[in-house]
């Protein structure tokens, strides 16, 4: 069963590939999904991930559970997402809370991944030249990956200075709850991922913006 995340959310593509080489896929992954037919019934169909948010990552999880294997499509899939920034922020920090509860731990240490979080525990030159290193390394791997993809226009490189920082923000603001909005409605990630709807109703969503994926 192949799946692959959208090839411009970059910080991704280089994720999935070490997890295909570091141990066997697991979990179904964004917009491209096939599964067969049988190992569908026998879980249960897709009423088992239907309160599910993040019904891809949890069907992949049910099949490579019964034994069968989940593999890692090489054909790409291109999604763009036009938004503002307040409605990105959103969307993100709804991913980030839904990881949170479907893979605590690998959530967790993703902090490494941060090197501002670094710099901020341990404040010094040695600090400074490693974010400075890794986001020449980020620059580099933003290049690598538009030439592969094939994609004329490349988004600006400094952009890079300003990703950072938004991305810790992200992963610190995950922790401040469990609530996520869907559609226009409030409702709060169980751990394991499941999702309630949050009441009373008639409360104001999280954010005025519809997601839609």
């Amino acid at each position: 069963m192949p799946g692959l995340p959208p090839p411009r959310h970059f910080p991704t593509l280089p994720q999935v590939l070490i997890t295909e080489k570091l141990g066997p896929i697991r979990a179904c992954l964004a917009p491209l999904t096939a599964v067969r037919r049988d190992s569908l019934d026998a879980i249960g169909g897709f009423a088992a991930v239907a309160d599910q948010s993040a019904d891809d990552f949890k069907l992949g999880q049910l099949i490579a559970g019964r034994g069968d294997r989940v593999l890692i499509s090489r054909t790409m899939v291109d999604v763009m997402v036009h938004e503002d920034l307040a409605s990105l922020a959103y969307r993100e920090l709804r991913w980030s809370r839904i990881i949170r509860a479907t893979e605590p731990k690998g959530h967790f240490w993703s902090v490494v991944t941060h090197v501002l979080a670094l710099l901020l525990i341990c404040p010094s030159r040695a600090g400074l030249a490693l974010v400075f290193i890794a986001a020449i390394l980020r620059i580099v791997l933003n290049r690598l990956v538009c030439a592969r993809l094939g994609f004329a226009k490349r988004p600006p490189w400094w952009l890079v200075f300003l990703r950072e920082p938004a991305c810790l923000a992200i992963w610190l603001a995950c922790y401040a709850g469990r609530r996520v909005a869907w559609r226009g409605a409030n409702f709060i990630v169980q751990p394991g991922g499941e999702m309630r709807l949050r009441v009373p109703s008639g409360a104001p969503a999280l954010h005025p913006y519809p997601a839609s994926d």
